[in-house]
């Protein structure tokens, strides 16, 4: 082989991860003519590879003195100055880089992620998507563009890009770990572990792997499985923070409280410029029934992420709710969507709304509030085909489109705008006092008998909930409208399919024959607390806003509905005591 050929294939073996025949390969060419360059940057590759940046640096530093216009070795003498911590140096050497070789895709790619850890999600988009278009059959980088976009919230757009990636590369790790992020994010936990156990193929000893993992499989109750993994991930990483904030995770998930709050803060002190160990801090304090001191942790967390922090976010909004505070509530809600402060405005007066239904459970949220929005206007609204013929029944719909996925230039007129049906709480500033009653579905005489006892309890339960001791606690008279083995979906994961009704109506005809309604936190729960059906709402540990009695007097979103959490030990004891007698839950009015 001549000297081209050599470091060609030394530099297959690194990617391959074979170093040591890449650092053989590397050597040999070193005492060959026009070899040494290509070589010193080589091997400069593998002492990075094994965390060496000390030993990479004066390598790559007599590269580029044998030819300093090398674009591909300034980008690895950038990677030196990254993992040294020296992101200016690192970001001088990527743009001299780009400027001598502008088709060099990892350049605006690692610039990116300079980019994304300063905080400047909307410059690492713009450097993430070059690099894409510089190099589009890059699977590395279209996962970087993914991981970009949802630090910018788009992460129907990021889901997208992941999805590309494990289509054409089925392991790709860190799409894996992206999409699982957005699956867990849904509050699919067994999802988000189906997809990092595919991930740990690759890597079974990640400790970050095996941390994520572990707090999946603590929220679906796997006491025993999370404790071997987080442990696992701890052996590795005793002091990284990403691993102590998951820790704490799992530790709370599994009712060990204190220990929980000591790896937060442990994780917040190890990077304090890091909103997540204290936004987790706050959900284990409001968790606890700390609001003040939950309050007080969500703000630090928004002023490190400059108001980003969804999580931070979600929990302000949530105390804000349930003290009652409506309009401070609403205002952190606009974060959500990324709606600054005076950008709000409804502006429905110059155009015609066409009511766009999304996410199904936040649509339903928002279906009582179609009187106040709509005036005398009769609405256009698009939906998916499992969902029309529901909507079509409401008095204030006047033409039903049926749509998979919104397409823009297709479906909208001129003059036309797009609401989210889920959004119209946050434009109307709703509070349980503007909601109009329920939906009516010709309900059947359901008769209750004179001991109170339950002759109709409906269940529809995830996966995830303790189904079998449900059933058993409830008693021979409830009916499993679902079966959870043969769980699906039709055109998203927020539709429903299940063997007792095709459609959205059909089941909403269902559920009105009921006493009473078990639902996991979800769209049929939504469903039938809007049809007026009592409604015990089975949540994981953080019952919602919207299922609790809000303001002063207390008033709720939805009178007939009452929630019921897991223990903060992650038992399931409480629900399944509710379950033994559920209209016990009413006996308050």
């Amino acid at each position: 082989m001549n000297v081209a050929e050599i470091l060609d294939a030394a530099d297959a073996h690194l990617d391959s991860g074979q170093d040591g025949r890449a650092r053989q390969l590397f050597e040999e060419a070193m005492h060959l003519n026009g070899g040494r360059g290509g070589a010193l940057a080589g091997l400069s590759k593998v002492a990075l590879r094994a965390g060496d940046a000390d030993a990479a640096l004066p390598l790559i530093g007599a590269a580029l003195r044998e030819n300093p216009e090398r674009a591909d070795w300034l980008a690895v003498l950038a990677a030196v100055h990254v993992v040294r911590d020296r992101p200016g140096d690192a970001e001088i050497c990527l743009r001299r880089a780009m400027r001598l070789d502008p088709g060099l895709a990892g350049a605006p790619s690692a610039l990116s992620l300079i980019f994304f850890a300063r905080g400047d999600a909307d410059g690492a988009l713009e450097l993430a998507s070059l690099a894409c278009k510089l190099d589009p059959g890059s699977d590395d980088l279209l996962a970087t563009l993914g991981q970009m976009e949802l630090a910018a919230g788009n992460k129907r757009v990021a889901m997208e890009r992941f999805q590309a990636v494990v289509d054409r590369s089925p392991q790709h790790v860190d799409a894996l770990v992206g999409l699982a992020s957005l699956v867990r994010s849904d509050g699919n936990a067994a999802g988000a572990a189906e997809l990092l156990e595919k991930a740990r193929l690759s890597v079974p000893d990640d400790p970050h792997l095996q941390a994520r993992l572990a707090e999946c499989l603590s929220v679906l109750g796997e006491r025993a499985a999370a404790q071997r993994r987080i442990s696992a991930a701890v052996a590795v990483a005793p002091s990284d923070p990403e691993v102590l904030n998951f820790q704490g995770l799992v530790m709370m998930n599994t009712g060990n409280l204190t220990d929980a709050a000591e790896a937060f803060r442990s994780a917040a002190a190890a990077v304090p410029e890091d909103p997540a160990p204290l936004a987790n801090l706050a959900l284990l304090l409001h968790r606890c029934g700390n609001r003040h001191l939950a309050a007080r942790m969500a703000h630090e967390a928004l002023a490190l992420s400059g108001g980003r922090d969804e999580a931070a976010v979600r929990i302000q909004a949530d105390i804000q709710f349930l003290d009652g505070d409506w309009d401070a509530a609403w205002a952190t809600v606009d974060r959500l969507g990324g709606i600054e402060p005076g950008e709000r405005g409804d502006g429905m007066e110059d155009a015609v709304p066409v009511l766009v239904v999304d996410d199904l459970s936040s649509a339903l949220l928002g279906l009582r509030l179609l009187d106040r929005f709509a005036g005398d206007r009769h609405l256009r609204l698009i939906c998916r085909p499992l969902e029309r013929d529901f909507f079509q029944r409401l008095p204030k719909v006047g033409d039903v489109s049926v749509a998979t996925c919104v397409d823009l230039a297709r479906d909208i007129g001129e003059g036309e705008r797009v609401v989210l049906l889920d959004d119209l709480p946050r434009l109307l500033r709703a509070t349980p006092a503007d909601l109009t009653p329920t939906i009516g579905f010709e309900p059947a005489a359901v008769s209750t008998p004179a001991d109170g006892r339950c002759s109709r309890v409906a269940l529809w339960l995830s996966d995830s909930h303790p189904v079998g001791d449900i059933l058993d606690s409830i008693g021979p008279d409830a009916t499993l409208l679902r079966d959870p083995a043969n769980f699906g979906s039709f055109a998203t994961p927020d539709s429903m399919r299940h063997h007792a009704a095709d459609s959205l109506a059909a089941l909403a005809r269902a559920l009105v024959t009921f006493n009473v309604v078990v639902a996991s936190d979800g769209p049929v729960a939504h469903l039938a607390a809007n049809l007026g059906c009592r409604t015990m709402v089975v949540c994981d540990f953080d019952v919602p806003w919207h299922w609790l009695p809000c303001g002063e007097p207390a008033r709720r979103w939805y009178p007939s509905a009452r929630a019921v959490a897991r223990d903060a030990d992650g038992r399931w004891d409480g629900i399944l005591a509710a379950c033994r007698n559920p209209l016990g839950l009413w006996e308050d009015g």
